[in-house]
């Protein structure tokens, strides 16, 4: 969004749309504070208001903004992701029939439909099975 603002290869990982706003909230916030509850003059309101503003977003970079960029990631998968992983039968094959295997991903457990594909009966608990396309 911002990013066109400089030139190429130069990037401010702390210059986001998110600090911007909580600046302009702080700002704003202690600025109408400073000047109805305090006798100072309107210089120093606005240079007291931009100081907290300044420290605000600092603080809500390192305690929100970094944090949360390093854990984000997607529990989500595509069947293909599961080609070669192995799982666990949890409701019998029969051959020529369906059953129900468990598999774990990154994101937790999931259970699929599964067929044997030689014709033969695959029993309840069997593990270590690998998924083919």
């Amino acid at each position: 969004m911002l990013g066109d603002l400089f030139p190429i290869g130069v990037q401010f990982p702390w210059f986001q749309p998110i600090s911007l706003l909580v600046g302009l909230t702080v700002f704003g916030g202690s600025g109408f504070i400073l000047n109805n509850w305090t006798t100072f003059p309107i210089n120093e309101v606005v240079l007291y208001a931009a100081v907290i503003s300044l420290i605000a977003v600092i603080f809500f970079y390192f305690v929100i903004i970094r944090p949360a960029n390093r854990t984000e990631s997607s529990t989500g998968f595509q069947l293909r992701d599961l080609v070669g992983k192995q799982g666990e039968v949890w409701v019998a094959i029969p051959s020529g029939g369906y059953g129900e295997v468990l598999i774990t991903t990154a994101g937790g457990n999931s259970n699929h439909i599964a067929g044997s594909q030689s014709d033969v009966t695959i029993p309840e608990g069997t593990q270590k099975l690998s998924f083919l396309k």
